[in-house]
Formats: C-alpha cells, sequence, structure tokens
C-alpha cells in the first residue's frame, strides 16, 4: 500500500514535469523563432546558444521524466534508480545553465551595445531600405527607444522610429513634424530585457528544478518500498 502511494505521487509530480519541460522548450523555441533575425543581427549569439540548450534541456527532462513514469508503472526498481542517475545529473545541467546566463549577461550586453554603436553610426549614411537601416529601426520601434543612450547619439539624421507614436501610425516625416521622440537609448531598454529573460529563466528552472527534485525523492522512497516488498 505505502508503496502504492508513492508510486502514484511520483507518477503525477513526473507528469507535471513532462508538461512543464515541453512547455519550457516551445517557449524557447517560439522566441528564438520570433526574433532570430533581430538576435542575430545585434550578435546576441551567446544568449541564443543559453537559450537553446535550455531548450534541449527541458526536453531531456521530459524525457528523463517518462522514464520514471515507466518505472512508476511497471513497478521496476532498476528504471527508477535509472531515473534517480539522470535526473540528478539533469538538475545540475540546468543549475550549470542558470549560473552561465547570469555569468554571462553583462558579456552578452556588452556585445550587443558595441553592434548597437555600429548600426546607430552607420544609420543614413546608406539607403533607407538596407539591413542596417531596417535593424535600427525595427529595434527601436520595439523596445521603444532611440539611439545607444539617447537620441543625441545621431549627429544627422534621426530614425523616424525615435517617434513616440503607435507603430502602425508611423511616417518618415514624423521627426521634422516636431512628433516627441523617444528619450531613453536603446542601451538601456535591451539590458533590461536581458535582465528579466534572465529572471524568468530563472524563475522556471527553479520551480522545474523543485519538482525534479522532489521527484528523485519520492524516486529513492519508491524503491526502498519495492526492495522491502521484494524480500517480504
Amino acid at each position: 500500500m505505502t508503496c502504492t502511494i508513492w508510486r502514484l505521487m511520483l507518477i503525477a509530480s513526473n507528469f507535471a514535469v513532462v508538461t512543464m519541460g515541453l512547455f519550457v522548450s516551445f517557449i524557447c523555441g517560439y522566441s528564438l523563432y520570433m526574433n532570430n533575425h533581430l538576435l542575430s543581427s545585434i550578435n546576441a549569439n551567446l544568449m541564443v546558444q543559453l537559450v537553446i540548450a535550455m531548450a534541449v534541456i527541458a526536453v531531456f527532462a521530459s524525457v528523463v521524466a517518462l522514464v520514471a513514469l515507466y518505472g512508476s508503472i511497471k513497478v521496476s526498481a532498476r528504471m527508477l534508480n535509472l531515473y534517480v542517475v539522470l535526473m540528478t545529473v539533469t538538475v545540475l545541467i540546468e543549475v550549470a545553465i542558470v549560473v552561465s546566463v547570469y555569468y554571462y549577461r553583462s558579456t552578452v550586453e556588452d556585445a550587443v551595445t558595441t553592434q548597437l554603436k555600429k548600426q546607430v553610426a552607420n544609420y543614413g549614411k546608406e539607403a533607407d531600405n538596407t539591413e542596417s537601416s531596417l535593424l535600427i529601426n525595427r529595434i527601436q520601434s520595439t523596445f521603444k527607444c532611440c539611439g545607444v543612450v539617447s537620441k543625441n547619439d545621431y549627429s544627422e539624421i534621426i530614425p523616424y522610429s525615435c517617434c513616440n507614436m503607435d507603430n502602425n501610425a508611423f511616417t518618415k516625416d514624423c521627426v521634422s513634424d516636431g512628433t516627441p521622440l523617444y528619450e531613453q537609448g536603446c542601451k538601456v531598454k535591451i539590458s533590461d530585457g536581458l535582465a528579466s529573460v534572465a529572471f524568468y529563466l530563472l524563475a522556471v528552472a527553479s520551480v522545474i528544478a523543485f519538482f525534479e527534485i522532489v521527484n528523485v525523492l519520492f524516486a529513492l522512497k519508491a524503491v526502498c518500498d519495492i526492495k522491502d516488498e521484494t524480500y517480504v
């Protein structure tokens, strides 16, 4: 009876891990897909790699949780022991990824700032439909910012995306028309965005890691109970 209770708890908690793991991997993949051009253009490759790593480990955690589900249903101490080892390794990798996100966040921010300065400096020197011009307008309209630090970073032409107005109402004459401009630079906005990503990643990873650690304890208890019932 005791063994059955622990196995049912293990099944329920691992089902939650499978669900959360697949959800996290979907969110990571969707975010990269929607922002792939933007991230690659501002040289945020390290952040991309960390997000991909998080998505991969989330899928791996889901697969490992399936091992626990199988072991619980089949009442297999061997499968549950395998699960304990694999899930322990998974938790350690997740901790390493989260630590890496915080450790390398400043490196990513510096790389993004350097690339942003380059894009701002080149703006207006080429045709408006070049990739550089399109990129800076996309960044500024997305983050609602202007320049690296402020609008004063533009010595000649101020992009229309600096206009503080609805994205759908942008016109290339809005600057000359006296439309108010965004006061805050994109460096702060992007840094805040990266900080938010790191925070939510830590929060999600912490919740998943909590369930995984609890599951490991459930699995160890179930293994002990299975062995006790075997020798009765």
